[in-house]
């Protein structure tokens, strides 16, 4: 007995002192001019959104599949994901806050590492910054991994901090070994995302198989939902019925 109290204690003193170390503004909801540097996108698998409702609405849309696009805010040692009543505060639109979002993850550094050869080469992005896979979203990404692989290519996050990238040039024993690798990733990591494969078509244009039909504008975005789902860069004051 004695020794379950002590264990009690020793958990309530961790608890109490992570507490009293998390980053200021953590518990409480920020202000716009607060939240507008700390706003990321932020790519998860759509049981996440699931279990985050519980609480409360968690505004997201549905990048085909299994994959969700969220905003989180981002903290030194920690994220907290953008909740309906956050964009109620600031009286903003998901799409709006996406577009500040996506402005700041281009500003993230990218690293890639590229193992072989093209046609059959590798680009692979793994940090622990918590933004790998959704770095996929990023131009200034996208162009650095075309330049190696060239346009289309092909993509997979397994999980969250691991962004694999190949060429659809590629020979099918390279293809099959991404996609074995795909599946044991997702299947043995921790903040597993998806082991479907999915395609950049063209600078700013992420292509996925989904049955729906809808057409959605993010920001400056573009997203259609059909036999494919595409990301295209729309510029100010252009129609957006044109594609």
């Amino acid at each position: 007995a004695q020794e379950n109290t002590e264990v009690l204690r020793s958990l309530t003193k961790h608890f109490v002192q992570a507490m009293l170390n998390a980053p200021a503004g953590i518990g409480k909801r920020l202000s716009w001019a607060e939240a507008a540097s700390k706003l990321y996108p932020f790519i998860v698998n759509m049981v996440t959104v699931r279990n985050l409702e519980r609480d409360a609405a968690c505004p997201h849309f549905q990048l085909g599949g299994e994959l969700a696009l969220t905003l989180v805010l981002d903290f030194p040692d920690c994220i907290r994901y953008v909740l309906e009543p956050d964009l109620k505060d600031w009286n903003m639109a998901f799409e709006e806050a996406l577009t500040r979002g996506l402005q700041n993850l281009d500003k993230l550094p990218v690293k890639l590492e590229t193992v072989g050869k093209p046609p059959n080469g590798v680009v692979c992005l793994s940090t622990f910054d918590g933004y790998a896979g959704t770095r996929i979203l990023a131009p200034g990404a996208q162009r650095k991994i075309g330049k190696i692989l060239g346009f289309p290519f092909y993509f997979g996050i397994p999980y969250r901090d691991f962004l694999c990238c190949w060429s659809n040039r590629a020979s099918e024993e390279v293809k099959l070994r991404v996609r074995m690798r795909l599946a044991k990733d997702h299947q043995s990591k921790d903040q597993a995302i998806s082991e479907h494969v999915y395609q950049v078509q063209a600078p700013g244009q992420l292509v996925a198989k989904d049955p729906k039909e809808t057409v959605h504008f993010l920001g400056n975005i573009t997203v259609i939902v059909s036999s494919e789902l595409m990301f295209s860069p729309r510029k100010p004051g252009s129609d957006p019925r044109r594609f």
